[in-house]
């Protein structure tokens, strides 16, 4: 396989990962428990600008590649596409109206433990491909450079100003906000161990074929 094939197939696997990281938002947020901590100031915003959600995703990851790109942090292409995609596809699941909205209580919290991981599955295999650091992570990256704090404080504060001041504007704060900040960590992990599984697994059915055809 030449180079430009396996670039190819690279990108068409980051926006599949970029599908899984918006079903996996969309999950999360009808399960109406709380939305992700970013979401909860996108979803807020959307009451007092004519967009939609996936379109406040957008604009906030476009705003946050520029501030990022004027402290010397520039986006790759997949930092652009991720900001375009994962908007374009949070729309569209909710437009298809594939989703549940469960209402009780045993069914939310089943939904929003799914929705966390497949966001993290997502999020494992862009990151797993090294295209360029997410539009918001990029940020992270610009201020932590400037301010000399650490990455993880950053992360930290950049995600607590983001849900207050959804929450301070309407958003959707709630227990499951929580509950996938927390829950984040150990699903990222969980990802990269069941990624790796599955690379082993492929290489092994690779090399079996190749003897078999040998």
């Amino acid at each position: 396989m030449n180079r430009a094939v396996k670039e190819i197939l690279r990108y068409l696997i980051m926006l599949f990962a970029f599908l899984i990281m918006a079903a996996g938002t969309v999950l999360v947020v009808q399960a109406g428990l709380g939305a992700p901590p970013w979401d909860v100031f996108h979803l807020a915003l959307t009451a007092y600008l004519p967009l939609t959600f996936g379109q406040v995703i957008q604009g906030i990851g476009l705003l946050a590649i520029i501030i990022s790109w004027l402290l010397k942090v520039k986006p790759g292409l997949g930092t652009l596409l991720n900001m375009y995609f994962i908007g374009l596809f949070v729309d569209l699941i909710i437009r298809w109206g594939i989703m549940p909205r469960p209402e009780a209580l045993g069914l939310q919290l089943l939904q929003l433990a799914g929705g966390t991981f497949i966001f993290a599955y997502g999020t494992a295999m862009y990151i797993s491909l090294n295209r360029g650091a997410g539009p918001r992570d990029s940020l992270m990256v610009a201020i932590s450079r400037l301010t000399g704090l650490k990455l993880g404080l950053v992360r930290s504060l950049l995600e607590i100003a983001a849900t207050i001041s959804g929450y301070l504007l309407g958003g959707p704060l709630g227990a499951g906000t929580i509950i996938f900040a927390l829950g984040m960590g150990p699903s990222l992990e969980g990802s990269f161990l069941l990624l790796n599984r599955q690379r082993r697994l492929l290489r092994r059915r690779l090399l079996a074929g190749r003897k078999v055809q040998g």
